[in-house]
């Protein structure tokens, strides 16, 4: 699948987003040269903000933010896991209140470790309700758009 989005999205940049009053948000692109090391790939945040989804991330990308997380925020994070082809899953604990990770905090250091590695925030989009009747939980897509570089180290430095 990663594959198929590189090739639609060659020779295309985000520009902006249009979020007038009326939903749905509209991501705006606009012809640019074509990068053919260019990788593209997306986050899936859950609405309460404790579940991040990595789509098509390089593997190795994955596991690196995973661990980085697990020594940033020790005895927090639930889970970092590739759940199914493609998807690879980080879900921070449900503690009780006060002991529980700030979700800015943790979206900033997915921000930070993101840029640190090369990958630029390309566009944030606000997803639907989940259900028919509009109930469950709403979700928010960020894309991201980079090349291949090697992971920062366990603790988030990068390596020269």
């Amino acid at each position: 699948m990663s594959d198929d989005i590189n090739r639609i999205l060659q020779g295309y940049s985000y520009l902006t987003t249009l979020n007038t009053a009326n939903p749905p948000a509209r991501l705006v692109f606009v012809n640019s040269p074509p990068d053919p090391s260019a990788i593209f790939f997306s986050v899936a945040i859950s609405q309460s903000g404790d579940k991040f989804s990595l789509l098509d991330a390089p593997m190795e990308i994955a596991q690196t933010l995973g661990n980085n997380l697990r020594s940033a925020f020790p005895h927090k994070i639930a889970s970092d896991r590739a759940k199914e082809d493609g998807i690879y899953v980080i879900e921070l604990k449900r503690g009780v209140s006060g002991s529980e990770v700030d979700r800015s905090v943790f979206a900033a250091y997915v921000l930070r470790f993101f840029n640190m590695i090369g990958f630029k925030l390309d566009g944030s989009l606000p997803m639907g309700k989940a259900g028919p009747l509009g109930f469950g939980s709403r979700k928010e897509l960020w894309i991201f758009r980079g090349s291949q570089r090697r992971p920062p180290s366990a603790h988030g430095q990068r390596e020269h």
